[in-house]
């Protein structure tokens, strides 16, 4: 009949020639035969084909587009934005991937899996402020009352109230008094003063303790010590958000 070993290998009795194969995004055959093309009749835009009903299902199952448009806006605004402690802008995007095929594309699943976390922290705030208190890292618990609130899971009067004993934690009181100095400093940073502000800035953070106000004054050492004020200018900037950024790579994402 035309045919031999090869025929029956590939199974072309059953697919035909031409053939085509429809991959899922898990990179698994989702649709595989003869697209219905006719001998002497070319393919001209417009013409259906027996591929179209299971692509259009694959779209829709998957929601491709949604997940074309997110991956776009997550790279571009909100993955920068959760990276830098901007939990408001970073949240839209968060929440729209739990729409999303999260098991099969990593970028997504991240996402899920980070505000899960997130959830989970707040769920058991109590507990969490107890880890928070072992890593000198009290400082951050404001921030996680905020980020409850804007979660719509905000902490009730009773747990707050409970919470509030850390705000006497050396910890806590130390990185209100960095962030005063850091303020001084990025006052004083002006043309041919950055290096004084800068060392004044770091004999200010010597004695404090925690997380917070001993990682900064880490840092800013070593940008002295590299003689990179950009950076030291960078890492004053962006110091009222470090409670945030260390609990977006440390903690709250797992």
């Amino acid at each position: 009949m035309g045919s031999g070993d090869t025929f029956e290998m590939y199974a072309i009795p059953k697919f035909n020639l031409p053939r085509l194969v429809l991959l899922d995004i898990d990179q698994r055959v989702y649709w595989e035969g003869d697209p219905g093309l006719e001998v002497g009749i070319p393919w001209r835009p417009g013409m259906q084909s027996y591929l179209d009903e299971p692509l259009r299902e694959l779209i829709e199952r998957r929601k491709l587009k949604d997940l074309k448009r997110w991956l776009a806006a997550w790279q571009e605004k909100g993955g920068p934005a959760l990276a830098s402690g901007d939990l408001d802008t970073a949240l839209p995007y968060l929440k729209k991937s739990l729409e999303l095929p999260g098991r099969v594309v990593p970028m997504v699943g991240d996402a899920q899996r980070w505000l899960r976390a997130l959830e989970n922290a707040l769920e058991h705030v109590d507990v969490t402020a107890e880890i928070l208190d072992e890593r000198g890292a009290v400082a951050a618990i404001p921030v996680l009352a905020d980020w409850a609130r804007k979660l719509d899971l905000p902490i009730d009067r009773t747990t707050m109230g409970k919470l509030r004993r850390f705000y006497a934690d050396e910890a806590f009181r130390d990185w209100s008094k960095a962030e005063k100095a850091v303020k001084a400093a990025s006052k004083g940073w002006k043309p041919g003063k950055e290096e004084a502000a800068l060392d004044k800035l770091r004999e200010a953070l010597r004695p404090l303790s925690g997380e917070f106000a001993e990682g900064l004054r880490s840092e800013l050492d070593g940008a002295a010590a590299a003689g990179d004020l950009a950076f030291a200018k960078l890492l004053i900037d962006e110091a009222e958000r470090r409670p945030a950024i260390w609990l977006v790579y440390h903690f709250a994402g797992g």
